[in-house]
């Protein structure tokens, strides 16, 4: 029960006014990317849509859907990609990287977090695809990710960027999130009970809907809201409030931000991201309209105006297959109109509809098929290439998206209890994040091609000095490719098992040399044992004269 009274509540509301009217004229952009690009997302004019009724009424090419489409996918399979576990925690000391405990417990660690990930009721993939689309959309996506305490996993939603607001604090990150939802009467009492203000409570029309607002902000906060009291002292605060009443229906907290904002781009004094669809928009606005007379154009083709003279012919023109007209004889004939030339217009489309693939990377997301003159590595290069152009915007995903959702699942993960405990010499370590999507190491490829690149250039040298290969290490070569081809540390042996092998391997090498050398040695043995065994026959034989 809230201890908070129905001021805070108009106090919150009041600031989710002010956050609304401050996005300014983002809303008719944004209307207008959902009408020509994403028309299944929510509308920014706050229109009641018919439910069911048509979207894409303003459509008439979908170069910019499939490639929205195409974005979307790319980004899912590169960055985040559901088989392959794109990240692992580590520890910024790296000689505890050596270690086979620490080694094991960062490897566990990371398992377990994919494996909250990858359960069906996480719902983490779905949500990352819609989350996709409208990062490539409108350049922004909302994430809320949830803890359900009793079956301990996490639970993540999408929800519509019309309906949520959200605020950055003094270092540009975002930590006030509110959002509108809509709930019936039903489904508000099931949520809220006897919080609930007295006209929703007692409605009598169980499908009435209601409009609530979700605000979550930092506990700092409260001197914002005239709170005289708080009910959790946890970092954010979870209010939930009822338009109609405008009163506080639910309060709790979360210790970490539970809505994950990311942004495509930014520009400087401005909270909200732009997308590839708004980049592109003047090309997608231009193409639908040029379809729309390409289209006109092959109707006029196919079935051309007719030139009819005003008397003469006997109506109605029958212009159906095997139609028959009749006209007075003598009189002019009907003649049709030339078309236009429609390969101009659809030159002209083609060439708006390469741009607007460019503008969502469409020939970057997609997988480079291998070709008779191309191996597989210099595919593999080819696509890393293109991937580090969009380093920048996959940047600001990790920093914006990722990195809050691992360590809050993370954290959720270790209060729970699953998390395993810490090895005795990690105590104190501080914890990072790396990142090993294909995505993310092809950012080190540069870095792995420059080794690659130096040693090939030594080898030729080699030939003719050996010692010239002396500088290298090549066990820190071996473990820099390791980390830069994403291998797993599990394989990599560390400083002391390999000096234990290398050990191994001289003893052994010197106990053969040894048996070796005794072979060689028995002969010969033998020969001066005979030898002896000769020259005391023969003096002994001499005596005997």
């Amino acid at each position: 029960m809230s201890l908070l009274g129905i001021d805070e509540g108009t106090a919150v509301l009041r600031r989710w006014e002010t956050l609304r009217n401050n996005r300014g004229t983002w809303d008719s952009h944004w209307q207008e990317v959902t009408e020509l690009v994403r028309p299944s997302a929510a509308d920014f004019n706050n229109s009641q849509m018919t439910k069911g009724a048509k979207r894409n009424n303003r459509i008439f090419d979908g170069t910019a859907l499939w490639s929205l489409n195409q974005f979307a996918a790319g980004l899912h399979s590169y960055v985040t990609p559901p088989t392959d576990r794109w990240f692992q925690f580590t520890v910024e000391d790296p000689t505890l990287l050596e270690n086979e405990e620490v080694i094991a417990w960062l490897e566990l660690a990371s398992d377990i977090v994919f494996w909250l990930y990858a359960k069906p009721e996480a719902n983490l993939n779905p949500v990352l695809h819609e989350g996709f689309l409208d990062l490539g959309a409108f350049g922004n996506l909302v994430i809320f990710q949830d803890w359900n305490v009793a079956a301990r996993r996490p639970i993540f939603r999408t929800y519509p960027l019309a309906h949520t607001v959200y605020q950055e604090n003094d270092e540009g990150l975002v930590d006030t999130v509110m959002r509108s939802q809509m709930f019936t009467t039903r489904q508000a009492q099931q949520m809220f009970g006897d919080q609930l203000p007295d006209k929703i409570r007692d409605a009598k029309d169980p499908e009435k809907e209601w409009e609530f607002v979700h605000a979550v902000f930092p506990r700092e906060d409260v001197k914002w809201h005239m709170s005289k009291a708080i009910v959790t002292n946890m970092p954010f605060r979870s209010l939930w409030i009822s338009c109609d009443g405008k009163k506080i229906v639910r309060e709790s907290g979360f210790h970490e931000m539970p809505y994950h904002i990311a942004r495509w781009e930014r520009v400087a004094g401005e909270a909200y991201g732009r997308g590839p669809a708004m980049t592109c928009l003047p090309d997608i606005k231009m193409i639908n309209a040029m379809a729309k007379t390409v289209i006109q154009a092959a109707q006029k083709a196919v079935a051309p105006p007719m030139v009819v003279p005003s008397d003469g012919i006997l109506l109605p023109v029958r212009t159906v297959p095997d139609g028959l007209i009749f006209k007075e004889p003598g009189s002019d004939p009907i003649t049709q109109l030339p078309p236009g030339r429609i390969d101009i217009g659809v030159d002209l489309m083609d060439r708006r509809k390469e741009h607007i693939q460019q503008s969502f990377y469409v020939d970057l997301m997609r997988m480079w098929r291998k070709t008779e003159r191309m191996t597989q590595m210099e595919v593999a290069e080819l696509r890393n290439d293109q991937l580090r152009n969009m380093s920048p915007m996959l940047g600001r995903i990790h920093t914006e998206l990722l990195s809050p959702m691992v360590r809050r699942t993370a954290r959720a993960a270790t209060r729970a209890g699953l998390m395993p405990e810490l090895p005795p010499n990690m105590e104190g370590q501080k914890i990072r994040l790396e990142y090993v999507s294909p995505a993310a190491r092809a950012q080190e490829g540069t870095k792995a091609m420059a080794i690659q690149q130096f040693v090939q250039d030594l080898v030729p040298f080699a030939q003719v000095d050996p010692s010239i290969l002396d500088p290298i290490d090549w066990d820190a070569y071996s473990r820099e490719m390791a980390k830069v081809r994403g291998v797993s540390r599990r394989i990599i042996r560390g400083a002391e098992q390999i000096e234990e092998i290398r050990n191994g391997r001289k003893q052994a090498q010197q106990m053969q040399q040894m048996q070796q050398m005794a072979a060689s040695a028995a002969p010969a043995a033998g020969a001066i044992r005979d030898i002896a065994a000769a020259q005391k026959d023969l003096g002994a034989g001499g005596m005997g004269q």
